[in-house]
Parts: C-alpha cells; sequence; structure tokens
C-alpha cells in the first residue's frame, strides 16, 4: 500500500479537528501560533483568518506519538502529515492542494448560507450553533414554503453518538456551547491514545474512522462563512464526522487520479472539468431468497440458520467491497455506504481501475455461483463524474440519476449468460457418493454437524456456526488464508477466511485485513464518561474503540444465553387472567421500510442544499436509526424481538403476535420523533400472524406481499388482518380495543358476541363498497344481491340487545343506558373505520380465547 495514501487518508480525517478546539475555547501556545501564522493562515484585510487550522496544527504535534510510525513519514518537509492536515486553506505543495480540491467538493453546496442578508448576529457565539436535523426539511411537494428563519425547530445536542443523541429535540432544549464541546474534548483525546493495533496502520486508521463517527456525528461541521468582511450564518444541517470522512473519500480519488496519470501538479489538480472520479455501485441480488431458502429435509438450526443467512448477507456484501479496495489499491475510506446488500465506492477514473473491475465482478459472480446456484449475485455499475458535478445542484441530480436508471438496468442482465448459462462447474461431480445437504438441499453435503447426526454442507455448516456464535461473541476479525485454524470453513472470495471472537485476539499482521466490533457499546452522553476515570470506555477496554460495523441484529436469549426458538416466542403470547391461560400461539412477522426513499434522494433536498454530503447524511443516519437504535431497542424493552434484518432503510422482525405489533407501532412512533414530524418521510408495513411452524421463506413472502398491498393503498400504512390501515387509524382503534377488552373480562358480553361484530364488519365493508362504486359509474348489478348488507345497523342493534348480560345490571333502565351507549359507539365506529373495524376484534378473540397450552 502507498505509504502516501495513508498520510493523505489521516490528513483529511483530521483536517478540522482544530473546530471543536476553537469553539471550546481552548487556547494554543501563543509561540506556536506565531511561529505557524504565516505558514497556514490565509489573510483578509490585514487579518488572519481560518484560526482553526492553527489548532488542528497543535493537535497532531501534541499527538504525534499516539500515532503509528508511517504518520511521520515524509519524503519532504511539505508533505509531512501536520501540513498536509493544516495547509487545506493555504496550499504550498500539490498535495495540499488535493486536500484543498476535497474539503472543497466535500463541503460543495454546504457552504450556502442561510440567506445572503441573515449576517450573525452580534453577541451570538457559533459553539452555541447547534446541529440542526437534516430531516426536517425534506419536502416531495418541493414548495419549501417555510420561512427559512422558522425553519430549523429541532437539532440535536452536541454530544457524542448514542441513542439519547440520535434524535432531535426542540432547538431551544439542546444542550450545546463550550462545556459540550469541552467533555466531547476529553473523551475524543483519552480514546485517541488508547486507539489499538498501532502496528497495524490501516486498521488503527479504521480504527480512528469510528471513533470519529463516536465523537463528532452531531458536531456541526460549519456554522458560519466570511464574506464581504461579515460572517453569514450557513445551513448547519452536516456533521463534521460526515465532512471529514467525505473529504478523506475525495482526497484519496484526486491522489490516485493524479500519481497514476502523472499530474500531480497545480494546474491539472485545479481543473474541475476532468473526469477525475468513478463511482462505482454495487448491489447484492437475491437477498430474500437466499437469507428464507428452504429445501432441506429437516427443520432443525432453523433460528440459527436464519440469523446465520441474514448476516452473511451484510457480510458478503462488506466483504465485496474489501476485495474491490484491495485490488483497485485503496482503502475503507472510499466506500461511502454500505448498507441492506447495496454500497457505494469512489474511486479515481482510471483505465486499469475499470478494467480491474470487469475482472473482479466476474469473480466475485463466479464464486457465488459456484456456491449458490444462482440465488444470489453481485452487479457492479459505474458513472464516471468531474469534480464540479459534485458543486451543482444540476451535477448532484444527474449523478443519482444516472445511477438509478443503471441500478434498474443492471437488475435484468445479473448474469452474463454466455459464463454462467447452464449449470455450476462439477456440479453432479461434487455430489458422487455424497448425500445433498440436510439444512438447504441444494449442495453435497460434506461434513457433520457437532451435535446431531445431520450432514451439511460446508456453507450450511458455516451459516449454522455464525447462528451460534454471533449471538456470545463481539468481533469479527478478516484474515487472509492461513495455517492458523478458524472455527468456519468458507474461504470467501477464495480471498477471505473470518473468525468470531469475544476478544480482538492478536493475530500476524501479515495475515489479518481487519477487526471489526460488531457489538459497539456507546455511550449515550459524554456524562456517563467521567472525566478522572480510568476505568472509562475509552481507558479500560480497548476491544470497544476497535472499527464497528453496525451488521449484527438483536437476537432474543433466555437467562441461560440460549437463543429463543420460534416455539418459545410464540409460547409468549400466552397470558394468565383471572387464574386461566388465554391467548393463542403464534407468531407476529413484520416487514417494513421506507416510503418514497428515492425521491427523497432525487427532489426531496432543497435545490441549494443538494450535495452528496447530504445524500451520505440521510443514508447514514437512517441507516443508524435502523441498525444501530431498533437492535439498542430490542435488548432494553423489546426483548422479545427476533431482528431477522434491520439496517439500511428497512427491517424484517419475528416475536410474540401482540408484541410485534406492539413494537412496530412503537417503531412508527419514534421515527416520527427522529425525522422531526416531517409527513413526507414515512415508512409502510405488512404484518402476519402465523404458527410457528410455517417455514420462514413464506412468512417472508407473505409479509412482502401485505408491504406492497400498504404501498398500493398510498403509503404511511399497515397492511394487517386483511385490511390496510393507516398509523394514525391503528392508534385510534387501539382505544377501542382496550374498551372491547375491559367490557368482555368484566363479562359485559360473551365471545360470540365478538364474532357477531366481526360478521357486520364484512356488511359495512360491503355496504360501503357498493356506494363507492355507485358513486364511480361502476355497474353495481352483480352486487345487488348484497343489498342486504345495508341492514347492518338493524343487525347490530339486534345483536347487542341479545348479547349484553343482564346479570351486571341492577336494573333494565341501567342495562338500557348502557346498551344505547355502546351502540352509539359502535355505529361510529362502523360508520368511521369499516373494514378496520376488524383489527381490534380480532386481537381481542386472539387475546381472550381460551388456551390449549400446559
Amino acid at each position: 500500500m502507498d505509504d502516501l495514501l495513508f498520510q493523505i487518508v489521516l490528513a483529511s480525517l483530521l483536517h478540522d479537528i482544530g473546530k471543536i478546539y476553537e469553539r471550546a475555547n481552548i487556547s494554543i501556545p501563543e509561540d506556536f501560533r506565531k511561529n505557524n501564522q504565516d505558514l497556514y493562515q490565509p489573510s483578509s484585510k490585514g487579518s488572519y483568518t481560518h484560526a482553526h487550522v492553527l489548532s488542528t496544527a497543535f493537535f497532531i504535534e501534541k499527538f504525534m506519538n499516539n500515532m503509528p510510525d508511517i504518520a511521520k513519514y515524509y519524503t519532504s518537509y511539505e508533505d509531512s502529515l501536520i501540513n498536509l492536515a493544516s495547509a487545506h486553506h493555504k496550499p504550498f505543495s500539490p498535495l495540499h492542494l488535493i486536500i484543498h480540491e476535497a474539503d472543497c467538493l466535500s463541503s460543495g453546496h454546504e457552504r450556502k448560507v442561510l440567506d445572503e442578508s441573515k449576517t450573525l448576529e452580534k453577541g451570538k457565539e457559533v459553539r452555541n450553533i447547534p446541529m440542526f436535523s437534516i430531516f426536517e426539511d425534506i419536502d416531495l411537494s418541493e414548495a419549501w414554503n417555510l420561512p427559512k428563519d422558522n425553519l430549523f425547530k429541532f437539532a440535536h445536542n452536541i454530544d457524542l453518538l448514542g441513542p439519547d443523541t440520535l434524535f432531535p429535540r426542540k432547538r431551544e432544549e439542546c444542550a450545546v456551547g463550550k462545556e459540550s464541546y469541552e467533555k466531547i474534548i476529553d473523551y475524543f483525546e483519552k480514546s485517541f491514545k488508547a486507539l489499538p493495533s498501532r502496528d497495524n496502520p490501516y486498521q488503527w486508521l479504521a480504527n480512528l474512522d469510528s471513533l470519529l463517527m463516536r465523537c463528532f456525528s452531531y458536531v456541526p461541521s460549519a456554522l458560519v462563512d466570511y464574506k464581504d468582511g461579515k460572517f453569514i450564518e450557513i445551513w448547519a444541517d452536516v456533521s463534521l464526522y460526515d465532512h471529514l470522512f467525505l473529504t478523506s473519500s475525495f482526497a484519496s480519488a484526486l491522489y490516485r487520479y493524479h500519481k497514476d496519470t502523472e499530474t500531480l501538479d497545480e494546474e491539472k489538480i485545479k481543473n474541475r472539468s476532468l473526469e477525475k472520479f468513478l463511482l462505482i455501485e454495487g448491489n447484492f441480488y437475491g437477498i430474500q431468497n437466499f437469507i428464507f431458502s428452504s429445501g432441506g429435509s429437516t427443520s432443525k438450526y432453523a433460528a440459527k440458520l436464519l440469523r446465520g443467512r441474514s448476516f452473511m448477507v451484510s457480510l458478503l456484501s462488506e466483504l465485496v467491497s474489501l476485495f474491490i479496495l484491495e485490488r483497485l489499491g485503496l482503502i475503507f475510506n472510499s466506500v461511502l455506504y454500505n448498507t441492506a446488500g447495496k454500497f457505494l465506492i469512489l474511486a479515481p477514473n482510471l483505465e486499469n481501475v475499470r478494467r480491474t473491475l470487469a475482472e473482479v465482478e466476474n469473480e466475485i459472480n463466479e464464486w457465488l455461483y459456484e456456491r449458490f446456484y444462482g440465488e444470489t449475485s453481485i452487479g457492479l455499475i459505474t458513472q464516471t463524474a468531474k469534480p464540479s458535478d459534485f458543486l451543482t445542484t444540476e451535477g448532484y441530480s444527474s449523478l443519482l440519476r444516472s445511477l438509478g436508471r443503471q441500478s434498474e438496468e443492471k437488475k435484468y442482465r445479473k448474469f452474463n449468460l454466455v459464463t454462467f448459462g447452464g449449470y455450476p462447474k462439477d456440479y453432479f461431480e461434487n455430489f458422487a457418493g455424497a448425500r445433498p445437504c440436510d439444512l438447504c438441499g441444494k449442495r453435497p453435503a460434506s461434513t457433520t454437524l457437532l451435535d446431531e447426526n445431520i450432514t451439511a454442507c460446508v456453507i450450511c455448516r458455516d451459516q449454522v456456526e455464525l447462528g451460534k456464535q454471533l449471538v456470545h461473541k463481539k468481533f469479527l476479525v478478516v484474515t487472509k488464508p492461513s495455517k492458523k485454524d478458524t472455527t468456519l470453513k468458507e474461504t470467501y472470495l477464495n480471498r477471505f477466511k473470518i473468525s468470531l471472537l469475544q476478544y480482538p485476539e492478536v493475530w500476524p499482521k501479515e495475515d489479518c485485513v481487519v477487526v471489526w466490533d460488531l457489538n459497539p457499546s456507546f455511550p449515550a452522553r459524554t456524562d456517563q464518561v467521567s472525566k478522572g476515570d480510568q476505568k472509562s470506555e475509552a481507558h479500560h477496554d480497548h476491544g470497544s474503540l476497535y472499527a464497528f460495523k453496525l451488521i449484527n441484529s438483536y437476537v432474543p436469549r433466555n437467562s441461560e444465553g440460549d437463543i429463543y426458538t420460534f416455539e418459545h416466542l410464540s409460547q409468549m403470547s400466552i397470558e394468565t387472567v383471572n387464574g386461566e391461560k388465554f391467548g393463542i400461539e403464534a407468531l407476529g412477522v413484520v416487514k417494513a421500510d421506507v416510503d418514497n426513499l428515492s425521491e427523497i434522494f432525487y427532489k426531496g433536498i432543497r435545490p441549494e442544499k443538494r450535495t452528496f454530503a447530504r445524500y451520505l447524511t440521510i443514508s447514514r443516519q437512517l441507516n443508524l436509526f435502523f441498525a444501530y437504535y431498533l437492535p439498542y431497542k430490542c435488548l432494553i424493552d423489546r426483548k422479545n424481538i427476533y431482528n431477522v434484518f434491520s439496517g439500511g432503510d428497512d427491517l424484517f422482525v419475528i416475536g410474540p403476535w401482540k408484541e410485534a405489533l406492539e413494537y412496530i407501532r412503537e417503531v412508527i412512533k419514534l421515527f416520527k420523533e427522529f425525522v422531526c414530524h416531517n409527513d413526507y418521510i414515512t415508512i409502510s408495513a405488512g404484518y402476519l400472524l402465523t404458527k410457528p411452524v410455517l417455514p420462514v421463506s413464506t412468512m417472508a413472502k407473505k409479509c412482502e406481499d401485505y408491504l406492497n398491498q400498504a404501498k398500493r393503498s398510498g403509503k404511511n400504512r399497515i397492511h394487517i388482518f386483511g385490511v390496510t390501515s393507516t398509523w394514525n387509524t391503528l392508534e385510534e382503534l387501539g382505544e377501542l380495543e382496550k374498551a372491547l377488552l375491559e367490557m368482555f373480562d368484566n363479562e359485559y358480553f360473551g365471545k360470540s358476541y365478538l364474532y357477531r361484530l366481526n360478521e357486520l364488519v364484512e356488511m359495512v365493508s360491503q355496504s360501503i363498497q357498493i356506494i363507492e362504486d355507485f358513486k364511480r359509474g361502476i355497474n353495481t348489478g352483480a352486487k345487488l344481491d348484497n343489498l342486504r348488507s345495508f341492514l347492518w345497523p338493524s343487525k347490530l342493534y339486534y345483536f347487542t340487545v341479545r348479547n349484553i348480560s343482564k346479570g351486571k345490571f341492577s336494573n333494565s333502565d341501567e342495562r338500557n343506558e348502557f346498551i344505547e351507549k355502546i351502540l352509539i359507539d359502535l355505529r361510529t365506529a362502523f360508520e368511521k373505520y369499516g373494514a378496520n373495524l376488524r383489527i381490534p376484534i380480532w386481537k381481542v378473540i386472539y387475546q381472550r380465547r381460551r388456551a390449549k397450552y400446559e
């Protein structure tokens, strides 16, 4: 690996670190200031500007001994780390200019001012400006009519990444200011000194990136701009972390482009009209078929196999991007995002890069085809880009449209049929003398599982082992194949071996590719990390400071640490009422995702704010909600919800039937809070109530169908019990459910009355449909036989009078008064909710069915 590439990436990741010191008002020694002002600071009208660069330089000088030795390497004084990081506003070498250009491209229109006339108020300190939520200003109507002064009602605390800071709050309630920055600095410095893997520079760099994400995800990147002698407020909704990371991504690609084309000179570096970049999008196809594949002769290990497969999808996506980076001579910071089986890489636009990509795609698909027989594949698409494309609204929109169009086209040509037509190489030969795998029924069995008389192929054996170990092991180590034994047998992409460990065991540096923390434990707030406490997370456990990957979802376990089976989860639906068991043993299965996400990216952002930094910010923030917060939520107070998958912008969960429904309702409320109650950013879901014996593949297919029905009905909805309901309606019906349940438990009526009400739901639905068809001019002749459905009010009266218990009332007048009230309430509900009334009725029926349970 190129040593200068390491220097440039490290310098880019640290180039604006001085901003937090400036905002905390932490001074640097006067002699250091005097000796370096002329070197790093530009001047305007006789005054030095961009004071943060001196704090950046001082940080690097102060902590140089806590960095890998390679950080001290330079070929010339001009290109030392301290100069690379600190001279980006006053470059005096081609490499400085590369970081300067990367800084500008990363900012894009981020520095666009709120209003040309809106200067910083006198006496207002920028350190007291919070980071605003990027979601508040999303508008799919493209109106953006809100006055800009009233736009940012919500913002984030200036704090570490954690469950608390993930959610915006009212702007005036945010914790900001000097003390907030001081706490972050204290945590960052202690953690920086404790970063592990200093003898493995690229692992150390990945660890640093995760630390930056922890510390600066809710610190605004830029707050003001300087124009015509005035400080102007700007849009402060891009984090310092996102800016640092994207700057390092641009710098890597620019350096490689100019180095390989031998154009490391000022004129060429400043030329923004050349196609210097290559965006590489990777998509995994057939994810659902891969995860929910069936066909084996046994259902044993179903939960472990499901967990292992869902994890393997995310793992393969990470390993494929690692493989591409290795072949292209790039490192992790070139991957702009990698979530939900989709990744985007920023590479230099070079002939050898394009040629290598074609070879790599073929190699990856050949490996996948030999093992999964076309069940899953990888599709790579590319898009060239000029630096100027990242600086204009038109360029941003054009890049996203082109990527989206190519991605759609690629779906229909996943495999090269000339290469992959027919059947996999040696397919029949591999079955000679072998029986099919008991778990997948597709590949030849070649091993025996340790604790059962079941033969399995290497792939399924690894998937079961993954499902078993993920519950107990915290770290994943990716290594090159070596003599050292690993529990998992497969060699991925003919390149990588993986191991799961409880602690980050020291591997030979030459064998270790990367170490990832799969279960990062973020401190919720800076005040949970004591300043002088040597047992703080930053000090006592270096393992907590490894690079983390949010690809390991939550799984429910019993007190002994064993994973609950689906049968156990279904049995949790049984509850005891007055000493008797009630309910049904059933699972609730939920599949949900964000509505209109492509539209949000293409046109939801205000035109003057359409930058790649914001595009990536939206992607990363959504992934934090689904891949980090929701599993955390389950760990804290939804312990029985099995996260089959949660990441990107969607989720698939299984749990006790009632709790799964409560969970998705809670998710919707949390998501509304997360996106500042913006009605343009919503979630739709499909809900299935089922017995645990139903194959998971069938559960997934049914849930997918229900999700699509919810979206076809207008989105921002849930399809459940055969009807599609808005989330608001579902909440309102919850009150009716409570009332029905209370009356049933108090024996005002029996179960037969609930079944009668369900019959009326069908009649009401028919009557409403006839009326709607008539209004639209649709021939209703075939439905005239259903006119008796309009008799539902009289039947409601009849059923209610017959079924309300007489023994609950002291006299007939009291009973009649009760009946009158319930009739008014139910008729109003039938007329308002129609078929949706099936939801609370069936929930009560299922909850109060006498259990066949021991």
